[in-house]
């Protein structure tokens, strides 16, 4: 990133750096043609991973039905660490999986446990389910 004197006269991102940073936290990319447009959240997730990443979700609720883990848990650590490993599946796509699904009505959420993985990859039209670039950008554009 790129520093500069900023429009409040003190040192910081310069304007383009801090496009871009807005760019990536809202999920967006700017084609060589100079227009933004929306990439896909789960983009690079196979067809054929859906049932491993749905099983390492069916474990995490069988430890904890919630999903709300408290972020030191071990448990929750080793089975990253094995869907990682083992399945060579990325972590933050599970996570991402699971703060979906925390951040969904419970009774919606509740109905689609069995085939949540599947759900947040097809992004149906129903709505319900928050998108990805809209739980970063929570956490990290205040």
């Amino acid at each position: 990133m790129n520093s500069g004197i900023g429009p409040n006269g003190l040192e910081g991102p310069d304007e383009d750096s801090a496009k871009a940073v807005a760019d990536v936290t809202s999920g967006n990319t700017v084609s060589q043609y100079g227009e933004i447009r929306k990439v896909p959240f789960y983009a690079h997730v196979r067809s054929d991973q859906i049932g491993v990443y749905q099983d390492y979700l069916n474990r995490a609720f069988a430890i904890c039905p919630t999903l709300e883990f408290d972020e030191n848990d071990h448990r929750l650590n080793r089975l990253f660490q094995e869907a990682t490993e083992k399945d060579a599946l990325h972590e933050l796509d599970l996570e991402m999986m699971m703060r979906q699904f925390v951040n969904t009505n419970g009774r919606l959420r509740e109905r689609h446990r069995a085939d949540w993985v599947e759900r947040v990859l097809s992004r149906q039209a129903d709505g319900f389910i928050p998108d990805p670039w809209d739980i970063i950008a929570a956490a990290f554009v205040k």
